[in-house]
């Protein structure tokens, strides 16, 4: 993801805003739309995911455990303990929850790579990261929620099929049988797809988000100090462990970035009564990708 891809997203919202308010709420078709949309997104997602690469996990062991310990134990209980000490809104809660517990499988090695880290290695964090990140996120919520947000596991279940294992079957059919432009195609079009379902949503339910303005904005203070927490932590996890400049500057944008895509489909299907949940994670990355890319200049220049 790139830093203009913010843009996209404050368009994308606005258009979708001003299209509900004139009239255009998109129902009746909203849901058609918004899961087209997704599972096209997806597709391109998971054409960038790079499976075979997983074997390779075993030569820095070391870095795997300690990602994989500080992503799906430490910063699950800190979002948490973060989140819930300045949103008491439920379904704000669920969105800021979904998101910060699901760390990114894509974008954050482009910021990685820009600031010189270890880019090989990253690629070996992706599936391991999407695998664990489904398979906790309904313990995590069933953990830090209970009974305040109904899981129904059938859906749940019915939402990972369709905007996970569906994406995922049409990205290694494509790999295999289809045509490298036609993968190209769907791939760069990420963005277009994320932007339409970003649109359609916040058409559909245009006033509801109006009259929630001020309450989302609440969601402010705990992502920026997500942020600087996980900036902070792994600049002392490097200075305590000797990390590399590779291996740190990895470490700090694994921790960072968020899987947002993931987190907006699961939101959207498992979840549609919560439509602030999803709003919560689709203005996330406005956020995220300038601060990413602020870490990546400060980490670019850092002494190696």
């Amino acid at each position: 993801m790139q830093i203009s891809e913010p843009l996209i997203l404050i368009f994308s919202i606005l258009a979708g805003i001003t299209l509900g308010m004139l009239g255009y709420n998109f129902q009746g078709s909203a849901d058609i739309i918004i899961t087209i949309g997704l599972v096209l997104m997806l597709w391109g997602v998971m054409l960038q995911i790079p499976f075979r690469r997983i074997m390779q996990a075993s030569k820095n062991l070391r870095f795997i455990l300690l990602s994989t310990t500080v992503n799906f134990i430490l910063v699950p209980l800190f979002a948490w303990q973060l989140s819930s000490m300045f949103v008491a809104d439920t379904a704000l809660l669920l969105g800021l929850l979904m998101y910060l517990v699901m760390p990114c499988t894509d974008w954050f090695l482009t910021f990685t790579n820009s600031a010189r880290g270890d880019v090989a290695l990253g690629t070996v964090l992706i599936p391991i990261n999407l695998a664990l990140q489904i398979l906790l996120l309904p313990v995590y919520l069933l953990l830090f929620l209970g009974s305040a947000v109904p899981l129904n596991i059938s859906l749940f279940f019915n939402t990972l099929f369709l905007f996970l294992l569906l994406p995922l079957s049409l990205a290694i059919a494509s790999r295999r049988w289809g045509k490298g432009r036609v993968n190209a195609l769907i791939s760069g079009s990420r963005m277009v797809f994320l932007g339409m379902v970003v649109a359609v949503m916040f058409a559909s339910q245009a006033d509801l988000f109006l009259e929630s303005l001020d309450r989302m904005l609440q969601v402010l203070i705990p992502l920026l100090g997500f942020f600087l927490a996980m900036y902070l932590l792994s600049d002392l996890l490097r200075r305590l462990l000797g990390l590399g400049h590779g291996e740190a500057v990895l470490l700090n944008f694994t921790l960072s970035a968020r899987n947002s895509p993931v987190a907006l489909a699961i939101a959207l299907g498992a979840f549609p009564f919560l439509p602030l949940a999803a709003a919560v994670i689709a203005i996330a990355p406005i956020i995220e990708i300038p601060v990413l890319a602020l870490q990546a200049r400060i980490l670019r220049s850092a002494p190696k």
